[in-house]
C-alpha cells in the first residue's frame, strides 16, 4: 500500500488551519499567503469553511511534494 501525499480532506487539521485555529507558517509561499487570506477573512461572513478547505486541499494536491515537511508537522501520519 503507498501512502498519499496529501492527509485526507476530512482530518479535523484542515479545518483548524482554515479556521487559523492552528497557527503553521508554511515553508511554501503560496500556502502561507493562501493561510493568511483566511487570517484576514476570520471573523467575518466571508468565511465558509467547506470552501476553504476544498481551496487549501487544491492548493496542497499542486504543491504536495514540496509541503512534506509541513504536512508531517501538521498531521504527523496519515
Amino acid at each position: 500500500m503507498t501512502k498519499t501525499l496529501v492527509p485526507p480532506k476530512d482530518r479535523k487539521e484542515w479545518t483548524f488551519l482554515v479556521t487559523t485555529k492552528l497557527d503553521h507558517k508554511f515553508q511554501n509561499l503560496v500556502m502561507q499567503l493562501k493561510i493568511m487570506e483566511f487570517k484576514q477573512k476570520k471573523g467575518t461572513d466571508k468565511i465558509d469553511i467547506m470552501q476553504s478547505i476544498d481551496e487549501l486541499y487544491e492548493l496542497s494536491t499542486k504543491y504536495a511534494v514540496s509541503l512534506q515537511n509541513d504536512f508531517q508537522v501538521i498531521f504527523k501520519k496519515w
